[in-house]
């Protein structure tokens, strides 16, 4: 989810936040593990919806068009 540079700080993305939150509480199933992928500057405003940093490697796979 972004928000248009325009729409920011203007607490958009804090709004779809707590509703994405709100629905996961409500929603997940018990012991759910959910990942949040954003750069690291944003790390901060994620933290206030419980979300902590944690170390990961991920590996990007094109496909080939034949």
């Amino acid at each position: 989810v972004m928000v248009v540079p325009a729409w920011q700080g203007k607490n958009v993305g804090t709004a779809i936040m707590r509703a994405l939150t709100k629905w996961i509480d409500e929603n997940a199933p018990a012991n759910a593990f959910v990942t949040l992928i954003c750069p690291e500057k944003l790390g901060p405003f994620y933290k206030q919806f419980d979300f902590t940093p944690v170390f990961g490697m991920n590996r990007r796979v094109q496909s080939v068009k034949k």
